[in-house]
């Protein structure tokens, strides 16, 4: 099989193989991102108790419950508010790469597709974890404004870090880094070596 017709291939399965990824992906949501949904019920109140009360799930939305509430315009006890602030995002603003990957990975001929599938979620899922919790910290230190960092909590970005995780997790990390562990496990196959033999002499990996 010449070396294009090799890459045209690839490139319709990954089509083929996008809408079929992602809709598989937007009907199991909920199961799929159970994994950084737990690890972030159990990591954001005990990192930052005094901003974060409780975390649950609602579909595909995250929802931070704060111990706080808000009285003519101030902040204060939920107790004294009667009732709690509530931040809420979309986990799929970060989750996305796991579809890709999906076609990515399913669109190349590699040995032990499936094995080789796992084990690179293995790699996407701290990544995906990483992102839910930055654009986590962005909500409540837009939210919480002077109430956070709260007091009893240990180390926390200052607001230009988490901005630019902010950034990475949500703009870089989903459509970069599928990519990046794709053609890390793929770097062995002859699609590979067919599109490395298309990039100029001077621009070949050794």
């Amino acid at each position: 099989m010449s070396e294009r017709r090799l890459i045209w291939r690839f490139l319709g399965l990954v089509f083929v193989l996008l809408p079929v990824m992602y809709t598989f992906w937007y009907l199991l949501h909920p199961w799929l991102i159970a994994p950084v949904s737990l690890l972030c019920q159990w990591l954001l109140p005990a990192w930052l108790p005094g901003a974060v009360d409780s975390v649950q799930m609602e579909g595909a939305n995250m929802l931070l419950f704060t111990p706080l509430g808000e009285e003519r315009g101030q902040l204060v006890a939920a107790e004294q508010a009667g009732y709690q602030l509530v931040f809420h995002f979309d986990t799929r603003i970060v989750s996305y790469a796991i579809p890709f990957y999906a076609a990515l990975i399913m669109a190349t001929p590699v040995k032990e597709r499936l094995d080789t599938f796992f084990r690179g979620l293995l790699l996407l899922y701290p990544l995906v974890l990483f992102g839910v919790v930055a654009v986590a910290l962005k909500n409540l230190m837009v939210g919480l404004a002077g109430h956070f960092p709260p007091v009893d909590a240990g180390w926390v970005p200052g607001p230009n870090t988490i901005a630019l995780c902010f950034q990475l997790g949500t703009l870089m990390v989903p459509p970069v880094a599928p990519v990046v562990i794709w053609g890390w496990q793929s770097r062995d196959t002859d699609l590979l070596d067919q599109m490395r033999q298309l990039l100029p002499v001077r621009q070949r990996p050794a």
